[in-house]
């Protein structure tokens, strides 16, 4: 999907001679990491334990190790969007990384998910209390991070306060079979949306509406991964979505499409009964078949079309425009 997309990027790589997607990942992580290990090392030694295994710097007992510590997509968000305007947000860079990893703590409690980026998820080795505590403890050292900024912070909680309306209505959805598609995409927005978004802002406030649309298309293709990605290279369990009946992007657009497929779809997913292994096979092959998936990752090529065109907009540097450019479209087209 988006040859056409890629190609311009490509162009753009040769004229520009900027760094690649690739590249500004690696950079992000290198930028950030003295950053994120002061702020971890104040915390007290058991929370401090939990924290550091999640991020991927030692194993369960403490013993020093190189795991992976996840892809660094705020932080290279922000770093290039503050690149693009002439600025500099390392700070505000290490706080979305931080405010991310609380998410994902919390979000493997709630989706009861076993396994994070390959290895046990922190609360499977250390318990739900304190993986939770050790979430609670990375978002307060975020706000300690950008504390002198006052306009970080209060950006940083609207998006924090928007993942937890976000993830309220995410577990609303369980309890509901009328779910619709727009109500999902609204959700996204919220839960994903939000900390991408404010990613983007942080580093340069007049892209946000190219965060938004970024936001957006990041969670159509992750709930597209969720299904059928490669577990080798998600490192998540395949069909762990369908398995616990989410109600995600792609059964959404599934459930509404009017198709015999749907409707099919629909009785396996409100069974009053466990579903089986054929049982999630199955509902993977109707979500396809009931054009879920096509649907997905044809509404994220449009919003990644129109947020280039928010950037093409914002009248940026050659190179700044590229690697934002560059990083979208890695982003909408990755395979993890």
């Amino acid at each position: 999907m988006g040859r056409d997309l890629g190609d311009a990027v490509s162009v753009l790589d040769l004229v520009c001679g900027h760094r690649g997607a690739p590249d500004l990942l690696a950079h992000a992580r290198a930028v950030i990491d003295p950053g994120l290990r002061a702020a971890v090392d104040a915390l007290p030694s058991s929370t401090r334990h939990v924290a550091g295994y999640h991020l991927g710097w030692w194993d369960e007992h403490g013993q020093p190790r190189t795991a992976d510590g996840g892809k660094g997509v705020r932080p290279a968000l922000t770093l290039a969007a503050a690149a693009a305007v002439g600025a500099d947000a390392v700070p505000a860079a290490v706080a979305i990384e931080l405010a991310h990893n609380y998410t994902r703590l919390h979000d493997d409690i709630v989706d009861g998910d076993r396994a994070r980026r390959g290895r046990p998820a922190a609360w499977a080795v250390f318990g739900r209390g304190a993986a939770m505590l050790a979430g609670d403890a990375l978002l307060a050292l975020a706000y300690d991070v950008i504390a002198p900024d006052a306009a970080a912070v209060r950006l940083l909680t609207s998006a924090v306060t928007a993942y937890q309306d976000g993830q309220a209505a995410d577990l609303s959805f369980e309890r509901r079979a009328d779910v619709t598609l727009a109500e999902g995409l609204r959700t996204a927005e919220r839960k994903t949306g939000a900390l991408i978004t404010a990613a983007v802002v942080l580093g340069a406030p007049g892209l946000r509406r190219f965060g938004e649309r970024l936001g957006l298309a990041y969670q159509l293709v992750d709930d597209v991964l969720g299904i059928w990605g490669d577990p080798d290279v998600t490192g998540k369990p395949v069909y762990a979505d369908l398995d616990r009946r989410k109600k995600t992007l792609p059964v959404l657009a599934a459930l509404a499409s009017g198709t015999p497929a749907g409707r099919e779809l629909a009785a396996l997913y409100h069974a009053p009964r466990a579903l089986s292994a054929a049982d999630v096979v199955r509902a993977a092959e109707l979500v396809e078949r009931a054009g879920g998936r096509a649907h997905c990752l044809r509404q994220a090529d449009d919003l990644l079309a129109a947020a280039l065109e928010d950037l093409r907009r914002a009248d940026l540097p050659p190179r700044g425009y590229a690697e934002l450019a560059g990083l979208a479209h890695h982003l909408v087209h990755r395979d993890r």
